[in-house]
């Protein structure tokens, strides 16, 4: 078949023609069906269908401004094959890792303070799209600081941080509680549990029954979003005695 410039009719016998521009090239199959093949996709048709996955998650979902957050996404809609790129907003990751068909690892790229969309290119063409699903947040010059511990219930501390914090932030055993003024019974109010706000600057610890004593809280190995250890670490808090009054056998709130 040969080609002459203008356009070319594509279609099947009883099915309206559609007139397309001379970069096309057009195929002729059996049954007088014709197959386009454009670089660019058909006119109309986008060249990979975007799709919500519900399978699909992201972590950390959150990272500086400046890049550089490790963060893996996986799940079963994944479905990678082939070369995969990642872009975050419009910014392509370098250090894309395929660890296999359902994750990856990517290093962000910087792009401005806000919320952006995630999209997983696959080789095959198709793309994953997690919309708004990483944001991006101003990160401080030099260390993190604990601004604050307030007690919110007889087993509920909420701790604040003056800037955005990593992950190690949810380990329990990166806080310590003793009571103020020292108590030779015991030394420490256990946390049991630490539980990181969208933000990532304030931890909501789950701890053992308190007592109404002056307590001291005392953070460490945890980091900023760029790495930087947190610096005065160490706060006073107000404890908040059981409601029942059965709840704190030995009456000081700390583990015997």
């Amino acid at each position: 078949m040969s080609l002459r410039k203008g356009c070319y009719s594509v279609g099947t016998t009883g099915e309206r023609s559609v007139s397309l521009p001379t970069r096309f090239v057009v195929v002729s199959l059996a049954c007088a069906a014709f197959l386009c093949l454009n670089l660019g996709g058909c006119p109309g048709i986008p060249p990979a269908a975007q799709t919500l996955p519900l399978n699909v998650a992201i972590t950390p979902a959150t990272g500086p401004m400046s890049g550089g957050t490790l963060v893996a996404i996986y799940g079963s809609d994944l479905k990678l094959v082939g070369q995969t790129e990642v872009l975050f907003g419009q910014f392509l990751c370098s250090g894309v890792t395929v660890v296999d068909r359902n994750t990856l690892n990517v290093r962000t790229p910087a792009c401005d303070i806000g919320l952006v969309d995630v999209t997983v290119r696959r080789g095959n063409g198709t793309r994953v799209v997690l919309s708004q699903a990483f944001e991006y947040v101003q990160s401080l010059p030099g260390a993190p600081r604990v601004l604050s511990a307030v007690s919110i219930g007889n087993m509920a501390v909420s701790v604040v941080f003056n800037e955005p914090v990593s992950a190690g932030a949810e380990d329990p055993s990166n806080y310590s509680i003793a009571q103020e003024n020292i108590n030779p019974e015991a030394g420490v109010l256990i946390v049991t549990e630490a539980t990181l706000s969208r933000d990532r600057m304030a931890v909501t610890l789950t701890t053992l029954s308190q007592s109404e004593v002056n307590y001291i809280l005392s953070v460490g190995d945890v980091e900023d979003l760029d790495g930087n250890p947190v610096e005065d670490g160490q706060v006073t808090f107000a404890g908040t005695g059981p409601g029942d009054g059965g709840v704190d056998t030995d009456g000081d709130g700390l583990s015997n």
